[in-house]
């Protein structure tokens, strides 16, 4: 509050007004509507003619008290007079009485007895227009025209619509009320005033008679409205009040749509006596309670340029629920909150406030418009939809609340036409999230540009301690500036039926084939899972026959193997080897490949001659001419591979992703280059769970034990070689064991092996070592084949081979 007059008419008369039966208890007022009444005079006694409104206190002027045939006073000043107080006791008295804390700072007695000289005038010349307009003979036509817009006699008093019949009479009349002359030529009037423009509208702010706008009712003036001496009308909105309700100002152009709404039932009507709002008259909105503005500015072209710049006004200052009505057109001309009270009552004013759309919606509107529009004149053209597309993600990326940035990206992903131009919410909101970024960024560096500047200044000034402090102080926040599109998501609320749409489009986790001790074996959506084994034991061999199950069981689904050890033809022959499942010779490999050799099939065996060439066929047609299981060598760093899946989920239908192996991927070329293997391998780990999270794929990987496994019970998901960090990162390690090969391990441990029977030759031990959200500790062996490569769920007794033989 600036000075001691604001404080006064903003803070502590509103509150007065509404106890002012408490406050002047010996006036005995009465609450009628918004005015209190009272059948004595302001010293008490009862007038010789008796009437219900005496005295009057009026909640458009709550701080003065007026008294029919004397000039009105202000509160201040009847207990000034009543108890023979000082003017700072009076203040502080009532201040006290209403429980509201005293002003500290500026107390200028003079400047409050100037303002409330200005204020008393001000108010003396409103009584004077409400009289002249109701009873003057030469304010016929503007009664005429008042009444023609709809208002009533009660509207207009309501209004407190007046007219002044010249300056001169004006002058005369306060001259009478004895007014000095230094205070009427305070108030000296534009010379059109009294003579074109000469219905006035009272300028009030929190009920704060501020000066006139004087309306013109002739068609074609060019001053329109005049305003009286000393109005600044851009510091604040017209007619504005401490906010009710839901704090949702309304805006309108113009003064008299304000007043009428006021006056039928619409609650925190505001005008901007033009089509300009100001960061001012928003900042002192925001100071009397409003959180939320709904702007109903005019629709034509101009109406349009004035709404978009007061979305962006507001916006700046911080506040985020903005809407727009859009008022219907009453006989193919532009409506009006007037004129569609008029024509169909204030109803449909409050329903289309009600209807109103958030700001971003109705900026999509103005896009969508302004493209249509082309389309009709000559047809949208390629650099035209570019043009539509850049407008979009422009005005997305300046939301700057999450909840709205999305609802505006859904309501424009939702357009029939946007889904034929084959935009994805995916790529949408990369894009947005790519510009805001940048934004963000800009935004940053201007900041700390700036910070730097402030305190070099102050060291420059010999200021070194309140430097450090600012720069200690101001840093953090500078340091967020670029983390608002990153944290975003944070503030965005879970929508019950976007969980429900999510579970039901998320991938399901896929069934390996396998069970161990009677518990499916699956692999889960959106994680890492991880098949471990030691060297030579047939890694590649477990992923081969995995990959193939899955590819077999779901039809409707793309199985991607990427493998760094061996060729994707050497592997693709693996593959078709343990898909056929057969001994075609002593040395199946050998035979395939002599086949993709020669054609010839001489080398497989002739009871599998006839039978070998259609699973063949079968193979290729069923599985890999269409895609359903993909093979290829893979020589990409950690970065390329997961844009390369990133990139299959976006056009190509993955179903799982394996790869082979963990601990032969790295880092792009110099990243991260001081690290130790073991941090490269995290990081590798980090950002394949990140892709299987983000793509909601499972994402399997092949993995070597280092050398302490060497034997069954020595696998422990730690001992993972080079990459410790991947049991807290995996959801799901199994870890296996071949037992063609037998466990190095002291006589206690391998008794205990074969008491567990879990060392049997042609089969493979797995055990689950981590499963978040299952069973771990369960056991099984595997058949296993070594020529065909097959491995199958065991029908193995369990009967353990003696070690010591």
């Amino acid at each position: 509050m600036s000075n001691l007059s604001d404080w006064l008419k903003e803070e502590l008369y509103p509150v007065l007004f509404e106890k002012i039966d408490i406050v002047l208890p010996e006036l005995n007022f009465k609450r009628h509507g918004n005015k209190w009444m009272s059948t004595l005079k302001r010293d008490g006694s009862k007038p010789k003619t008796p009437s219900a409104d005496k005295t009057i206190v009026n909640s458009k002027v709550p701080g003065l008290i007026f008294e029919q045939g004397d000039k009105a006073i202000s509160i201040v000043d009847y207990i000034i007079n009543r108890d023979g107080l000082s003017f700072i006791e009076a203040v502080k008295s009532l201040a006290d009485l209403v429980n509201l804390q005293f002003l500290k700072g500026d107390l200028n007695h003079a400047e409050y007895a100037k303002n409330r000289e200005k204020t008393t005038i001000l108010e003396e010349c409103n009584s004077y227009f409400i009289y002249c307009l109701e009873n003057s003979a030469r304010a016929k036509a503007t009664r005429d025209y008042l009444n023609a817009r709809g208002y009533t006699k009660e509207d207009i008093l309501a209004m407190e619509l007046g007219y002044i019949p010249s300056q001169e009479k004006l002058y005369t009349y306060l001259q009478s009320k004895k007014y000095s002359q230094l205070l009427i030529d305070e108030i000296r009037l534009h010379k059109s005033i009294g003579e074109e423009n000469c219905l006035s509208i009272p300028f009030r702010t929190n009920g704060n008679l501020k000066g006139f706008v004087f309306r013109t009712i002739a068609v074609g003036q060019t001053a329109k409205y005049i305003n009286s001496t000393g109005l600044v009308r851009s510091e604040t909105l017209f007619n504005i009040k401490p906010a009710k309700g839901d704090k949702d100002i309304v805006v309108v152009e113009g003064y008299l749509d304000a007043l009428i709404s006021e006056v039928r039932g619409v609650d925190n009507v505001v005008a901007l006596g033009g089509v300009n709002l100001s960061t001012e008259q928003i900042k002192h909105a925001i100071s009397k309670g409003a959180r939320k503005f709904t702007l109903c500015l005019d629709n034509d072209k101009a109406g349009v340029e004035a709404t978009l710049r007061a979305i962006e006004i507001i916006l700046s200052e911080g506040v985020n629920r903005v809407y727009v009505v859009n008022l219907v057109t009453l006989k193919g001309i532009k409506t009006d909150p007037d004129s569609l009270i008029k024509e169909r009552g204030v109803d449909s004013f409050k329903q289309a406030i009600a209807g109103a759309i958030p700001y971003y919606e109705y900026k999509l509107q103005i896009i969508l418009e302004k493209y249509r529009q082309i389309e009709e004149e000559r047809g949208l053209q390629p650099k035209d939809i570019d043009n539509l597309l850049d407008e979009v993600v422009s005005t997305a990326a300046r939301i700057s609340e999450p909840t709205d940035m999305e609802r505006f990206k859904t309501l424009f992903i939702s357009l029939e036409a946007v889904k034929a131009m084959g935009i994805t919410p995916e790529s949408l909101s990369l894009t947005v999230d790519r510009i805001t970024v940048t934004r963000e960024k800009e935004t940053q560096a201007k900041d700390l540009k700036q910070l730097l500047t402030d305190a070099s200044k102050l060291q420059t000034e010999g200021k070194i301690e309140e430097a450090l402090g600012k720069l200690e102080t101001k840093i953090k926040e500078v340091k967020l500036k670029d983390k608002v599109s990153k944290f975003n998501s944070l503030f965005v609320p879970i929508n019950e039926q976007e969980l429900k749409n999510r579970i039901r489009n998320k991938p399901e986790s896929l069934y390996s084939g396998y069970t161990i001790q009677g518990e499916r074996l699956d692999f889960p959506a959106g994680a890492i899972s991880v098949l471990a084994a030691p060297t030579s034991h047939g890694k590649t061999t477990l992923l081969i026959n995995t990959a193939l199950n899955i590819a077999q069981k779901y039809a409707d689904k793309e199985i991607y193997l990427f493998s760094y050890e061996e060729d994707g033809d050497s592997i693709l022959m693996n593959t078709l080897n343990t898909y056929i499942d057969q001994e075609l010779s002593y040395n199946n490999r050998r035979s395939i490949k002599s086949y993709f050799t020669t054609e010839s099939v001489e080398f497989i065996h002739r009871d599998y001659k006839d039978g070998f060439l259609p699973l063949k066929n079968r193979f290729f047609k069923e599985l890999i001419d269409t895609k359903r299981l993909n093979v290829s060598y893979c020589n990409y760093n950690s970065d390329t591979l997961i844009e390369a899946i990133r990139y299959l989920h976006k056009y190509a239908n993955p179903g799982a992703i394996f790869i082979d192996y963990i601990q032969l991927l790295n880092l792009p070329e110099g990243k991260y280059k001081t690290y130790s293997r073991q941090e490269e391998i995290k990081e590798i780990c980090i950002a394949l769970k990140d892709i299987a999270v983000e793509t909601g794929l499972p994402i399997i990987l092949g993995a070597q034990f280092n050398r302490e496994v060497v034997s069954h019970l020595r696998i422990h998901a730690t001992k993972i070689g080079e990459a410790g960090d991947i049991e807290r990162i995996a959801n799901l390690i199994v870890g296996f064991w071949n037992n063609n090969f037998r466990p190095l391990a002291p006589e206690g441990e391998l008794n205990e092996i074969n008491n567990k029977c879990i060392f049997v030759p042609g089969t493979i031990y797995a055990t689950i070592l981590k499963n978040r959200g299952g069973v771990v500790g369960l056991e099984q062996l595997f058949d296993f084949n070594g020529n065909t490569g097959k491995i199958k769920n065991g029908t193995n007794s369990g009967n353990s081979s003696d070690l010591f033989k």
